[in-house]
């Protein structure tokens, strides 16, 4: 493996058992892999208006593409 490939695999080696505090890389065995970003798979979602709104206007959105690319 070159010098270059080794230095971006690096990081990624220790997995879910690695060393907290090295280089901000890695978690403890019960954090899991998604430990270091704060994301809680477990975490009960909850919906807000919001949500139902940026769908909509993703919605909205892709439709006025379409209609703009059929009818230009």
């Amino acid at each position: 493996m070159t010098p270059a490939a080794e230095a971006v695999r690096a990081p990624y080696r220790g997995g879910a058992t690695a060393t907290p505090g090295r280089s901000g890389v890695g978690a403890t065995a019960r954090a899991g892999q998604t430990g270091g970003m704060g994301l809680d798979p477990t975490r009960r979602h909850v919906r807000r208006t919001s949500d139902y709104v940026f769908v909509a206007a993703a919605l909205i959105v892709a439709v006025a593409l379409v209609a703009w690319a059929f009818l230009g």
